[in-house]
């Protein structure tokens, strides 16, 4: 079954020098105070939704001071999707929220083509709406994904956003069927993800799924008791939110494999 966590792409994108469009570090003392306010806020997701919404409204700000910069965008773009994807909206109202945080992103990509944010987003939130609709009416989306995803970890390896890439290849590369489907390139981003982050939860949960569709449970086991015992996660609030949960959820699967 097609499951991709949270994450897949645009459109097939022309890496070129940004010649258009505000740098991330171009933004004012003003702007980028108001984007740190935001990402604070985002960070206590786990403790009260509400700062979704804290978070929004600082990004929204940032986005009004700055239209041109094309952080201002793929933040906006990252926090609607957060909203979408957290919230016990309906249907149609998160498919509305996608549509909007994918507008976000997409005019991330548009000012500054080869950034890094509006690169992840705009493939996390594709990804989301394909796994929305399947795999088999999506599998062009999940194709820019893996292009995307790809993209960030060639062009940005040292940004954050580039372990997650590496988990993501890996459910994408254990997740979709053949000829797309390739295990060994599964377990090499997989391992990859978890080498680089060992506190990366996300990633020792998507590399223990692809040790259970390999029936490797010892390994897979090993893992999920790993993720279990990190004490201090890259992103806590994914950890407590998903990835923890998550993590259990599986132990139980495959205990007595």
């Amino acid at each position: 079954m097609f499951r991709l966590i949270v994450m897949v792409f645009s459109a097939m994108l022309v890496v070129l020098p940004c010649a258009v469009g505000m740098a991330a570090q171009d933004v004012s003392p003003e702007v980028r105070a108001l984007i740190e306010e935001g990402w604070a806020y985002e960070k206590l997701i786990h403790i009260d939704l509400d700062n979704l919404d804290k978070a929004e409204a600082a990004f929204s700000k940032a986005l009004s001071l700055a239209p041109e910069s094309a952080e201002t965008h793929w933040r906006m773009a990252e926090i609607v999707y957060k909203q979408g994807e957290n919230r016990p909206y309906d249907k149609d109202t998160k498919d509305e929220l996608f549509k909007k945080a994918l507008d976000y992103a997409t005019k991330s990509l548009e000012l500054e083509p080869n950034n890094v944010g509006g690169l992840f987003w705009t493939g996390s939130i594709n990804g989301k709406m394909a796994q929305l609709v399947g795999i088999f009416s999506a599998l062009g989306k999940v194709k820019e994904a893996r292009t995307n995803m790809l993209a960030v970890v060639e062009y940005h390896p040292d940004h954050r956003y580039a372990n997650i890439a590496y988990a993501v290849l890996g459910a994408i590369y254990s997740s979709t069927p053949w000829p797309m489907k390739d295990m060994d390139k599964a377990v090499e981003y997989g391992e990859t993800a978890v080498k680089n982050d060992p506190k990366l939860t996300m990633a020792s949960v998507e590399l223990a799924q692809v040790y259970i569709k390999l029936k490797e449970y010892d390994k897979a086991r090993a893992e999920l008791n790993r993720c279990l015992e990190v004490k201090e996660p890259t992103y806590i609030w994914d950890s407590v939110m998903k990835n923890w949960p998550k993590a259990k959820e599986l132990l139980e699967e495959i205990k007595d494999k």
